[in-house]
């Protein structure tokens, strides 16, 4: 029986005429992959070793696939180990939650810089008078500017629920439930409420993209 396609080319690197299960071989190494869950790991242990480079450069690609977009803040130490290596052509790319300033302090600014984040919009770029005035009470209260879309995001909560119960007169869920699915063009604080899908999600809810500046703020995106 001949080999299979994976033992022809274990025997190649191996410089042997044939391998077979079982047996135990010194390989030479093609290409190295590494991903954004195995290779953080495997940096940690290269540097516990001792060693400062790699082998060949050109031979290592690291590719940062499973969190991206990156899942939340922690996944900043990824961008800056994987930048520590030389990763630095590359855009990394987030999504909700990551528009927070610890990210560039975790990773960074330096790091940091050029990540691009897909979001709800930061409350400071809501111009509709509901934002406006949120923000102006909040910061009268709380003596600062809201710095979360979903501190906004709660607030209309409340406030959806609350003129829910006082146009139905109910605390029945499937009441509140049944307004709230029919609610068309709600002005929300955090920007119009088109309404809810038969699933419960919002409707009408515009994403944006933050570019990380070289100061590690962020700033709307203009391709």
């Amino acid at each position: 029986m001949g080999m299979t396609i994976t033992e022809k080319l274990l025997a190649r690197a191996a410089d042997r005429d044939s391998v077979a299960p079982g047996d135990l071989i010194m390989a030479r190494v093609d290409f190295c992959l590494g991903n954004d869950i195995t290779a953080p790991v495997a940096i940690d242990e290269f540097e516990k070793a001792g060693f400062d480079s790699v082998f060949d450069r050109g031979r290592i690609a690291l590719i940062p696939d499973h969190f991206t977009p990156n899942k939340d803040i922690k996944a900043a130490t990824l961008v800056k180990q994987m930048r520590e290596m030389g990763l630095a052509d590359v855009r990394f790319l987030a999504g909700d939650a990551v528009n927070n300033p610890e990210f560039a302090q975790i990773a960074g600014a330096e790091a940091a810089a050029g990540s691009l984040i897909s979001t709800f919009p930061l409350p400071r770029d809501l111009q509709s008078p509901e934002a406006v005035a949120f923000g102006s009470a909040y910061e009268a209260r709380y003596g600062e500017a809201p710095q979360s879309i979903y501190t906004l995001m709660a607030a209309d909560g409340f406030r959806l629920l609350v003129d829910a119960m006082k146009e139905t007169g109910s605390v029945d869920p499937a009441d509140l439930a049944a307004h709230l699915h029919a609610i068309q063009d709600y002005p929300g604080i955090s920007g119009p409420i088109e309404g809810y899908d038969e699933k419960g999600d919002r409707m009408g809810a515009g994403h944006v993209v933050y570019v990380v500046t070289e100061e590690g703020d962020f700033e709307l995106f203009k391709p």
